[in-house]
């Protein structure tokens, strides 16, 4: 790493790092009780990010001949980053400079990872590694998830996540188990996170996991290795059953429904509109009264989760309304640094950007990640061999399959997910428009 400029070793520990984060801070806490220990664990992420791009701009030969080649969506990008800083700069808002300052240095984890993966040297056997430790994550996550479930017992209880959101982020417990109210459902059934931040998160997260083991299973020559990937896609599916997240699943169906598109399955598409209605029929007319409820009060925003999104939304509309330039940085979403008397709106990745920087950042945001998602695509259908087209399918699949929990959730704030997929998508850019000479293999 410290020779070639190749942040391969660090990348990994990222991705390794980001899916225990929240849960390593938790018992770290148990363990230590020091708030100085905590804070540092908190900016290694940061160090690790400074490290690859140190690493890139230290050890790249003719840093200053490189031909920079901006397709539309570095562009878009660009200007977007662009107009968080000059939001963080400029007096808007109640929040002070310093605050605004840490919520930027959480926003630019997405232009970082897409930087440092438009950069990236690696060629594909050392991206294979990468995805081996992804799929790892989702197999490791499903297994805690399952002795969680069948031991009926949170992991975050017996960590002290509730004393460290208390102690630490002056967040009271709330809900029925001593946790947050992300840790069931609107019927008081317990939710399960694995050692993911909570059960949301881990489900987004199931998305990127799922595509991986998929796209493996899918571009490997031999059976036996076919079998391994789908038992382990298998697997990781029963996560989306623990984690009972509605959006997630409803964005699991959506990816699934893309990759059928992509890969031209047009008779799975068949299939899966048939299953999907058989079951719709048989939980309306034969399934226990509860179920139907749960689906009838979900579509027409009458459970209690539904309808806090709804609020949620009206509420950052409202705002956007009145105020299309925004009302500056920190004055939406659920991130740790939001003053909860300053928030407005968190329930939507879309509008929680519009709510700070205005419509434009709004209008940005979206055109960079349907772009991300039909350059993907492109890249994907023009490949020539299967080992070209594993970072398209992962990250175009996965960008699409997101589109539902970026309606819902603050959704860039889940790391893990969004560090890889933007890092994949920087990647796949490298591609974009090229000829198809690209060099996946290391000669000799």
């Amino acid at each position: 790493m410290a020779t070639t400029g190749d942040p391969t070793k660090a990348l990994y520990f990222m991705i390794g790092f980001l899916p225990i984060y929240g849960t390593y801070l938790a018992l770290a806490y148990q363990q230590t009780a020091s708030i100085i220990f905590i804070n540092f664990i908190k900016y290694v992420k940061e160090i690790m990010l400074l490290v690859m791009l140190i690493a890139y701009f230290l050890y790249k030969k003719d840093i200053f001949k490189h031909p920079f080649r901006l397709i539309f969506l570095d562009k878009l990008i660009l200007i977007f980053t662009l107009l968080c800083i000059v939001f963080t700069i400029l007096p808007i808002g109640p929040i002070d400079p310093f605050e605004k300052m840490v919520y930027l240095k959480n926003i630019l984890y997405f232009p970082l990872a897409y930087f440092l993966g438009r950069n990236s040297p690696l060629i594909f056997v050392q991206l294979r590694p990468l995805l081996y430790i992804i799929v790892s994550i989702g197999v490791l996550a499903s297994i805690v998830a399952i002795f969680e479930s069948a031991f009926d017992i949170h992991l975050h209880t017996l960590i002290g996540y509730s004393e460290y959101n208390f102690e630490v982020k002056n967040i009271k417990p709330t809900g029925n188990y001593g946790l947050t109210w992300t840790f069931e459902n609107g019927y008081q059934e317990k939710r399960f996170g694995s050692f993911f931040a909570d059960p949301l998160e881990l489900a987004a997260s199931m998305l990127l996991t799922f595509s991986t083991a998929l796209i493996l299973f899918l571009s490997s020559k031999f059976n036996n290795n076919k079998t391994l990937y789908f038992g382990l896609a298998l697997l990781i599916l029963l996560v989306f059953f623990i984690a009972s997240s509605r959006s997630a699943g409803l964005a699991l169906l959506l990816m699934v429904l893309f990759i059928a598109v992509l890969l031209r399955y047009y008779r799975l598409l068949i299939l899966i509109f048939t299953s999907v209605s058989g079951l719709l029929i048989y939980i309306f007319y034969f399934s226990s009264p509860d179920l139907q409820f749960y689906l009838i009060d979900t579509f027409t925003f009458q459970n209690s989760s539904s309808v806090g999104h709804l609020i949620e939304w009206l509420k950052a509309i409202e705002s956007i309304y009145e105020y299309p330039l925004g009302i500056g940085l920190g004055t939406s979403g659920n991130l740790d640094v939001v003053d909860l008397a300053n928030q407005i709106g968190g329930e939507n990745q879309f509008l929680i950007y519009g709510v700070q920087m205005g419509l434009i950042a709004l209008i940005l945001y979206l055109m960079i990640t349907l772009l991300a998602i039909t350059n993907s695509f492109h890249v994907y259908r023009n490949a020539v061999s299967t080992n070209e087209k594993v970072a398209p399918f992962i990250v175009s699949s996965v960008k699409f399959g997101l589109i539902l929990p970026l309606f819902t959730s603050n959704a860039e704030s889940y790391l893990f997910i969004f560090f890889v997929t933007w890092w994949l998508t920087g990647y796949t850019m490298q591609f974009y428009g090229k000829s198809r000479n690209i060099v996946w293999y290391e000669k000799g």
